[in-house]
C-alpha cells in the first residue's frame, strides 16, 4: 500500500509538472524586423542589371517573399550622373547597358515608396574571368551526377569568386491527350499549341556558392561543387541543361556571403525568413540605425551552359508515378468539365466513352509549374 501511495504521490506530481509547460516564443522570433532586402549585382557590361527588393520577415513568418514596390533605383557615377532603372513588377527593377568603368567608383540610390533614402558605399567594378570548364561526373553506376566548374585568372587578381545557375530541363506527362474541353464543355481534339504533354521547367539556384584562392599562389580554382542531381531524378528524364554564372567579388563581399550562408543554414534559403543580424554595404540614409539586407558587387558576368542527355549516364533511369486512366461515359462528361483542372480528358475509349486521366499523368504542368513553350536555347 505504501509503495502505491507514492506511486500515486508522482503521478500527480509528474501530470501538474506537465499542465505548467507552456509555449516559449523568444522575443527575437516576435519582433517585427520589417527591413529593406536588397539582392543583385550590378552588370558592368552591356547586358542587363537586376535587382530585386524586398522585405525581411520574423522567423515564423509563413510567407517567403514580400517585394517592395514602387521604389526609384539609380547608379550614380562619380560625375553625378544617374543612371535610372525601370520597375518589372513583383519587386524587379532592370537597367540594360551600364557600362561600367573599371577605374571609377560607383553607388546605387534606392528610394522607397515611403519616402526612405538608400544608399550603398562606393564601388569600384571587377573583371571576371571567363569560365574554363563546367562538367558533370557521376561516381558510380548508381549516383546522382555532381556538377563541378574550373576556372582561373592568370593574372592572379580575383581571388573572390561567387556562383549561382539557372536549370531547365524537359519533361513529358504519362498520358498524352488528344482531347480538350471547349468553351461550352464539350470535347473536341486539342490543338498542337495547346499540347500539355511537353513541358520544360526552369528553376534557379537558392545556394551560396562562393569560394577564394586568397591562400594558395595561383588564381586557379578546380572542381568547384556547382550542384548534385540525386540518382534517377526527372531532371535528367530527357534532356537537361545548367547555366552557370560567375562573378569576381571583393574580399568584403565574399566574407559577407559567408556569414549569411553560416546564418542561413538553418533557415532553409537566401529567400526565405532574413536573419537581420547579417548588413552588407547598403545603409538607410534617413535612419541611420535601421539595417539593411543585402550586398551590392559590380562586376561584369561569365556563364557556361552544359547539356546532359540521360543516354550518357550509367543506369540512369527515372520511373514516373503510376498512372491509372478512368473511362466516363456521356453522362460524366459535365462532372468532368467542372473538374477539368484535376481530371484531364485523353482519347476516345469508343462505345460511347472516354479515357481521362489526372491532371497530375496527363499535364506536364501539373507538379512542377512546367511551361509548354520550348527555350530558345533547347536544341
Amino acid at each position: 500500500m505504501k509503495n502505491r501511495f507514492y506511486i500515486f504521490i508522482g503521478v500527480l506530481i509528474l501530470i501538474n509538472l506537465i499542465s505548467c509547460v507552456q509555449s516559449y516564443t523568444p522575443p527575437a522570433i516576435q519582433v517585427n524586423n520589417n527591413f529593406l532586402v536588397v539582392d543583385g549585382f550590378l552588370n558592368s557590361g552591356s547586358d542587363t542589371t537586376s535587382i530585386k527588393l524586398s522585405r525581411s520577415q520574423i522567423l515564423s513568418a509563413t510567407s517567403t517573399f514580400v517585394p517592395e514596390l514602387h521604389a526609384q533605383i539609380s547608379v550614380l557615377a562619380g560625375n553625378s550622373s544617374a543612371m535610372p532603372f525601370v520597375e518589372q513588377g513583383n519587386g524587379i527593377y532592370a537597367c540594360t547597358g551600364l557600362n561600367l568603368s573599371y577605374n571609377q567608383q560607383y553607388q546605387m540610390k534606392i528610394i522607397t515608396s515611403d519616402g526612405k533614402e538608400y544608399l550603398s558605399d562606393s564601388i569600384v567594378p571587377k573583371l571576371t574571368p571567363p569560365i574554363d570548364s563546367v562538367y558533370l561526373r557521376q561516381e558510380n553506376d548508381y549516383s546522382g551526377v555532381n556538377i563541378y566548374l574550373d576556372t582561373h585568372n592568370p593574372q592572379n587578381n580575383t581571388r573572390y569568386y561567387l556562383w549561382n545557375f539557372t536549370q531547365t530541363w524537359e519533361h513529358i506527362s504519362n498520358f498524352t491527350s488528344s482531347l480538350q474541353f471547349d468553351s461550352a464543355g464539350q470535347l473536341v481534339l486539342r490543338s498542337p499549341e495547346n499540347q500539355i504533354h511537353t513541358c520544360w521547367t526552369v528553376n534557379n539556384s537558392t545556394d551560396i556558392l562562393t569560394s577564394t584562392t586568397a591562400n594558395i599562389e595561383q588564381d586557379i580554382v578546380n572542381r568547384q561543387p556547382i550542384l548534385l542531381i540525386p540518382p534517377n531524378s526527372q531532371q535528367i528524364s530527357i534532356l537537361y541543361s545548367v547555366l552557370v554564372r560567375q562573378y569576381a567579388i571583393t574580399q568584403e563581399a565574399f566574407e559577407y556571403w559567408q556569414n549569411l550562408k553560416t546564418s542561413t543554414e538553418q533557415l532553409g534559403t537566401i529567400f526565405g525568413p532574413q536573419p537581420s543580424q547579417v548588413s552588407g554595404n547598403i545603409h538607410c540614409v534617413s535612419n541611420p540605425s535601421e539595417p539593411v539586407l543585402g550586398y551590392l558587387s559590380a562586376c561584369s558576368q561569365s556563364e557556361q551552359r552544359i547539356f546532359i542527355n540521360r543516354n550518357q549516364l550509367y543506369h540512369w533511369q527515372y520511373i514516373p508515378p503510376t498512372c491509372f486512366l478512368t473511362t466516363l461515359a456521356q453522362y460524366q462528361i459535365a462532372q468532368a468539365f467542372a473538374d477539368s483542372e484535376l481530371l484531364i480528358p485523353v482519347s476516345e475509349a469508343g462505345a460511347g466513352m472516354w479515357f481521362f486521366a489526372p491532371a497530375s499523368c496527363a499535364d506536364c504542368r501539373y507538379d512542377d509549374g512546367g511551361v509548354t513553350t520550348k527555350p530558345p536555347f533547347w536544341p
